[in-house]
Parts: C-alpha cells; sequence; structure tokens
C-alpha cells in the first residue's frame, strides 16, 4: 500500500512537471514568433519635400518589409534635435504591412524654421527610423542642375522657361563651361540645349530683351593656370524659339572681370539692356545694336555687386567694397539715388537679386574672402512701400550662386561653399 502512494506521488510530480514545462516553452515560443521580435524592415526618407503652404510640408518615405509588419508608421520631426524620435513631433498613419511609398503633412510648422525629419515605423517597443532630411517651408525644392556643380555662371527666363549656363564647375579655375540647359518651371525638367559658341568663361552678364536672352563679357582662364586670365568681351544672343546664337556687336568698350563683376549686375528695362561695370551705366539698343555709356555711380568701389529691375527702375545693392550701398536708377531722367542700406550682414559680394511682383529679393554671397563666410539669408524688399523683411534662410550658404525669376516665381540655385553645388529651388514667397 506504501508503494502505491509513493508511485501515485511520482506520478504527480512527473505531470505537474511537464505541465511547467510545456507552459515555459509556449512561452518563449510566442515571444519568438510575436511580431515586434519578427519586425525586420528598411526605411528611407525622401529628400525631395513638397512646401504645400508657408505652415505646410508634404514628406514622402519608402519602406522595404523582409518580415514583420507597422502597426504605426509616418514620420517624425523637431526644429532642435538632428535625429528625431518618437518622443518630438509625430504624425502617425497607422498600420502598414506592405512594401512601397507613404506620404505625410506635416502641418502648424513656423515660416522660416528649418525642420529635420525622418521616417518611422514601430511594432510595440521596436522602432526603425529612416533617415533624417532638413527642410522648411520658405524653400520648395525642385530637380538638381542637369549640368552638375556650378558656380558663377549666366542665367534668363522667357515667359516659363529659365536658361542656364556658362560659369565653373569647380571652386578654383580652370573650369569654365560652355553648356546651356533649359529648365521647364511646370515640369521641373532640365534640358540641354546648344552650347555657347564663344569661349568657356565666368562671370558673363546676362539679362532678357523681347524673349531673347543676351549673355556677354566675363572671364576665360588660361586651362593651365588659375592666375592667367583674359577679360572677354563678345556679346551674343540666344533665341530660345529656334535654338540658336548670333554674334552681336562686342561690349568693348569695358573691360570686364575682377573688379568689375558683373556676374548679377546686369538688367533690362523697356527693351535696352543694362551693364554696370567698374562705377560706369552701359546701355545696349538691340534695334541698332549698338551700346552707349549713359554716365557714371554716384558712388565708388561697387565690385562682384548683385542688380535687378523693377517697375521700370534699376537697382544695385552692395558689393565688395560698397559696403551695403542700395541704389535706384531713373533710366528716364538717367539719374541715381540711394534707398538707404541693404540691412543684411555687409560687405556683401557675390549676392544674387530676383525681382517679383514689386518686390526685390535679395540674399547668399559672401561677407569675406571668397569661399571663407558664404551667407544664406534672404531679404525682401517692397517697393510700395519702401521696407525691408528678412525672409527663410536657404538651408545651405553659397556664393556665386544663380537667381532669376519667371513672372509667378524665384528661383535660386548652385553656387559654391566648400564645394560648388548642383542644388535648384523656388522661394516661396511670404504673406
Amino acid at each position: 500500500m506504501k508503494t502505491k502512494k509513493i508511485n501515485l506521488w511520482c506520478e504527480a510530480v512527473l505531470l505537474l512537471s511537464l505541465i511547467l514545462i510545456s507552459g515555459c516553452s509556449k512561452d518563449a515560443k510566442e515571444e519568438m514568433t510575436s511580431p515586434e521580435a519578427n519586425l525586420v524592415a528598411t526605411l528611407s526618407t525622401n529628400a525631395n519635400y513638397e512646401v504645400v503652404n508657408t505652415s505646410t510640408i508634404k514628406m514622402s518615405g519608402f519602406v522595404s518589409f523582409t518580415s514583420g509588419k507597422f502597426t504605426g508608421h509616418g514620420h517624425v520631426w523637431s526644429a532642435t534635435n538632428t535625429l528625431p524620435t518618437v518622443a518630438d513631433q509625430t504624425i502617425d498613419l497607422g498600420a502598414l504591412s506592405q512594401s512601397g511609398a507613404f506620404t505625410s503633412e506635416l502641418k502648424n510648422l513656423e515660416y522660416g524654421v528649418s525642420y529635420f525629419v525622418r521616417s518611422y515605423g514601430r511594432n510595440g517597443e521596436k522602432i526603425v527610423y529612416g533617415e533624417t532630411v532638413k527642410v522648411t517651408t520658405g524653400w520648395d525644392p525642385g530637380a538638381a542642375f542637369g549640368g552638375g556643380r556650378r558656380r558663377d555662371g549666366a542665367a534668363c527666363a522667357v515667359g516659363a522657361k529659365i536658361f542656364i549656363g556658362l560659369g565653373a564647375a569647380n571652386l578654383i579655375a580652370p573650369a569654365s563651361q560652355t553648356d546651356w540647359w533649359e529648365y521647364d518651371t511646370q515640369a521641373d525638367k532640365w534640358a540641354m540645349k546648344a552650347a555657347f559658341p564663344g569661349a568657356a568663361r565666368e562671370e558673363p552678364f546676362s539679362f532678357v530683351i523681347s524673349g531673347m536672352c543676351y549673355v556677354g563679357g566675363g572671364i576665360a582662364f588660361s586651362q593651365s593656370s588659375s592666375a592667367s586670365f583674359s577679360r572677354l568681351t563678345d556679346f551674343w544672343r540666344y533665341d530660345p524659339a529656334t535654338d540658336q546664337w548670333t554674334s552681336l556687336t562686342p561690349a568693348g568698350e569695358f573691360p570686364l572681370g575682377k573688379g568689375s563683376d558683373v556676374t548679377n549686375g546686369s538688367f533690362s528695362i523697356a527693351g535696352i539692356g543694362y551693364v554696370i561695370s567698374s562705377d560706369r551705366l552701359f546701355a545696349y539698343d538691340p534695334v541698332t545694336n549698338t551700346w552707349s555709356h549713359k554716365g557714371d555711380l554716384p558712388t565708388t568701389g561697387h565690385e562682384y555687386f548683385t542688380a535687378c529691375a523693377v517697375n521700370g527702375k534699376g537697382y544695385l545693392i552692395a558689393g565688395e567694397n560698397a559696403a551695403a550701398d542700395f541704389l535706384e536708377y531713373d533710366p528716364v531722367a538717367n539719374t541715381w539715388k540711394s534707398l538707404g542700406a541693404f540691412p543684411g550682414a555687409s560687405p556683401r559680394y557675390e549676392a544674387v537679386a530676383v525681382a517679383l511682383k514689386g518686390k526685390i529679393y535679395v540674399g547668399t554671397g559672401t561677407t569675406d574672402s571668397f569661399f571663407a563666410k558664404p551667407q544664406a539669408d534672404l531679404w525682401e524688399y517692397t517697393i510700395a512701400t519702401k521696407t525691408w523683411r528678412q525672409l527663410a534662410s536657404m538651408l545651405t550658404e553659397r556664393q556665386g550662386a544663380f537667381a532669376v525669376a519667371t513672372e509667378e516665381r524665384a528661383y535660386v540655385g548652385m553656387g559654391a561653399k566648400a564645394n560648388t553645388l548642383d542644388d535648384w529651388w523656388r522661394l516661396v514667397e511670404r504673406n
């Protein structure tokens, strides 16, 4: 009888052990096969965001699943944290189980503030992030320039098309180019056009009259030495309709080059092209194909300045030795007058200026020796109220950039910082 009781007790202990072992195995199996443990995915954040308005940006991302799924996904962002997490600002688009692209709208953003954004996906406590992208509501990114990295070239706009070319591909000459490109503002695409027939050059002048682009002057560097260069005076007309160049009367009276840079210092008013060089103003009449000297500027030392025209007046801003000069030219009276000072850090040279809808936009450039202190700021001057205000800075400092405006939008891009750049941006106008 005693033996039987012992056997029964042993059987009970064995049964209990089996139950415990079975339970432990089940728990371990559930842990190993949980959705969180099985999640293997790769995320990316698309750098080509879209500015919907001055407080909203549309971001996109892409996920590739190896196994598992997301119980939540979207984007995270912060103005201060360069590696934002779900502890920062977050938009959750919900569950996702298939590889592919997704989009989020980041709302209630502050105009002019730069934000760091990452794609994210999670399952339980496991979170996967994409790379960080820096964005701002002030600038909408476009397709990178088709000709690659570039600085100090020519730019003009005819209708909804923008034409850009020449300039230098590297920081240090010789790296001058002759290519010529068309940018379709509606399709956001670049297309190569007929090459500029003159010598490769940097720092040419350019303006538009009656749907034609006029390009000339500049500096041609020796292919063997950046210290050896010649100042060019040839002058050309480009017809966008036929994609052809025509040689015109050389702008031979005024030397162009260092000390008289007009890369961004030319404009047109009422069918006449104007070029400022060595503190003198010259005018080109396309009807007679002739140049004339219109007089001298009221102040001196204007080197590597920027200029534009709006509402029938021309404007010259800043320069290497001209501090913060802001001058207005009246072509009817053939007179200049001072409008005060450019409010940005100065002296400012190799900056850009464009005119759009009764306003002048001025920015970028450098405040020190070349490529030492490039700037990213942008300023808006309203002609009617004669007032300045600062807008959203570009995401990258630069000098020697390209700037041009169609009837609807202003664009800025390329130039140089630590190296030449190939990016292209549309300005988002502030209300």
